[in-house]
């Protein structure tokens, strides 16, 4: 399907570059609540049916996943924070890598 490919992650990041996460999308994300993304992703139009298909298969089974994205352009002290906030961990860079 090709969404192990670094450009697919780097096109996420991209575009949501200039999404902050804050404790309020964090929470959501945390409940699982992806779908604006997913439509974000979906309206783009950068990606086939067949990648928006796996991202919200993917977000739902690990919304991490999605905060992995979003913390693509944060700086380190930024990433460990909210990574910190969720729960912790070393999967930084696990999605779609």
């Amino acid at each position: 399907m090709g969404t192990e490919s670094p450009g697919i992650r780097d096109l996420l990041v991209g575009l949501f570059a200039d999404d902050e996460v804050d404790a309020t999308v964090l929470g959501h994300i945390r409940d699982g609540e992806i779908r604006s993304w997913v439509e974000a992703v979906d309206r783009s139009g950068l990606f086939g049916r067949e990648v928006v298909a796996h991202l919200r298969q993917q977000w739902t089974e690990d919304p991490r996943a999605l905060l992995d994205v979003l913390l693509g352009t944060a700086d380190d002290l930024t990433r460990r924070r909210w990574l910190g906030e969720w729960g912790g961990g070393s999967a930084g860079e696990r999605l779609i890598s």
